[in-house]
């Protein structure tokens, strides 16, 4: 696990061409292009994301850009020191974050770092992950899910289970993120 700066070749081209299906890695154009044409998509997301519902759960915001098989893409709004998801793992996803502002600190497979803005990091299937925000302020997250098998579906389910008064029934919980694939850790 390793977070990029936007910049370094193959996560710049992996998140630039994302809605073409092309790889990470697959140089098509020259850092500079990328750079510029990665600073046009975020700004197009940002001023479609508030057209777009607001899903909250809990403390936490998502405002989903993109629900399709291919891909799930959202911004993931994190209030600072709120209740975040349990660490678990996606059996058919990866997941790649980029930081928008703030600083969200992400465990994978038992190692901290933090992802700033400007940052990326890519979250293979199968690695254990937990998200949180330790820090003063929000924090502003770009979220990608591929294939999109983990859509605004198990979003919306999940925040019927958690958004009640008093506990969450954990059971429900499982069972909802298991058949979605997520497997709690």
């Amino acid at each position: 696990m390793s977070v990029l700066k936007v910049g370094e070749a193959g996560i710049m081209n992996g998140l630039v061409h994302l809605g073409a299906n092309v790889l990470p890695g697959d140089a098509q154009e020259s850092p500079e292009e990328g750079r510029a044409q990665l600073s046009v998509e975020l700004r197009s997301m940002s001023m479609e994301a508030g057209t777009q519902s607001v899903l909250r759960i809990g403390e936490l915001d998502l405002r989903f850009l993109v629900t399709d098989k291919g891909a799930t893409v959202f911004e993931f709004i994190v209030p600072s020191r709120a209740r975040v998801p349990a660490p678990h793992y996606h059996q058919e996803a990866d997941e790649t974050l980029y930081g928008l502002e703030g600083i969200l600190t992400i465990t994978v497979d038992d190692r901290k770092q933090e992802l700033g803005a400007g940052d990326a990091i890519f979250i293979p299937r199968g690695s254990v992950h937990h998200h949180e925000n330790l820090h003063d302020g929000v924090s502003r997250t770009l979220a990608v899910l591929t294939p999109g098998s983990i859509g605004r579906r198990y979003f919306e389910e999940i925040a019927e289970v958690i958004n009640v008064p008093g506990k969450p029934d954990v059971a429900k919980a499982k069972e909802v993120m298991l058949r979605h694939g997520l497997v709690p850790a």
